[in-house]
């Protein structure tokens, strides 16, 4: 099995990291994933399942991923593909009532 580096963490098949050392913006979190050599997450095929981990470990802040929207609809960027407002990657409470897609 596949093994994540350092103090990345797997689920599914895939490794994931979080950087907790200060508060980021999308920008700046992008450019810190492409610093490392990484790329910022998107679709996770197990998010249910990433975002009870990212909870249960880092506590309900702000973890962004690879989407971006205009507060009325949220998209995949490598897909395009819109973000429901269901989606389980949600933080609680968000993504709001004028989201609706």
């Amino acid at each position: 099995a596949r093994q994540c580096p350092g103090d990345s963490f797997k689920i599914g098949s895939n490794c994931y990291k979080i950087y907790t050392d200060t508060i980021r913006s999308w920008d700046d979190s992008k450019s810190k994933c492409e610093a490392e050599g990484l790329v910022m997450a998107t679709k996770p095929d197990d998010a249910i399942t990433l975002r009870k981990y990212i909870v249960e470990t880092y506590g309900d802040n702000y973890v962004y991923l690879d989407a971006r929207g205009d507060n009325t609809e949220f998209r995949w960027l490598r897909t395009d593909e819109a973000i429901s407002n269901t989606d389980a990657l949600w933080r609680h409470g968000y993504p709001g009532t004028k989201v609706t897609t």
